[in-house]
C-alpha cells in the first residue's frame, strides 16, 4: 500500500493516521475475529461517535528546521580570508587553503583571488 504502519516517535502518531485519520487494517486484523465488537445500536454509536469527534486535538508535527548561519563579523572587515577545499580529499589534509586576498563582497559572496586569478 505504500504507507507505514510503525508509529512516529516525535509526533506520537503513525502516517495512516495522519493521512486518513485511523490505523491501516493489517492482515492478522482481517482474519481474527476475536478482535471485532458487536456492532452497537446506532444511538449508541452516534453518541460515542461525537463524543470521540469532540475530544480530537490536531497532531503537531515535528519542525526539522535548519539553524541560522552565523557569520564572523571581522570576515566583513579583512583583507584576506582563508578557502574551503569541498571535495574528497585524503586524511590528514588540510581542508582550507590561503591566505587569499580579499578583493569584493557582494551579499553571501566574496571574490578572492587564487593564484593570481579572480
Amino acid at each position: 500500500m505504500g504507507i507505514r504502519s510503525p508509529i512516529k516517535d516525535d509526533i506520537q502518531a503513525t502516517f495512516s493516521e495522519l493521512v486518513y485519520g485511523s490505523t491501516l487494517r493489517l492482515a492478522s486484523d482481517v482474519f481474527c475475529s476475536d478482535r471485532l465488537s458487536p456492532p452497537s445500536p446506532t444511538s449508541t454509536y452516534i453518541t460515542q461517535l461525537r463524543e470521540i469527534m469532540l475530544s480530537l486535538h490536531p497532531t503537531a508535527t515535528s519542525k526539522h528546521r535548519t539553524k541560522s548561519i552565523y557569520t564572523h563579523p571581522p570576515l566583513y572587515s579583512g583583507s584576506h580570508v582563508y578557502s574551503r577545499i569541498d571535495c574528497v580529499q585524503p586524511p590528514l589534509s588540510q581542508p582550507y587553503s590561503g591566505l587569499h586576498h580579499l578583493i569584493a563582497r557582494k551579499g553571501k559572496t566574496f571574490i578572492i583571488t587564487v593564484k593570481g586569478k579572480n
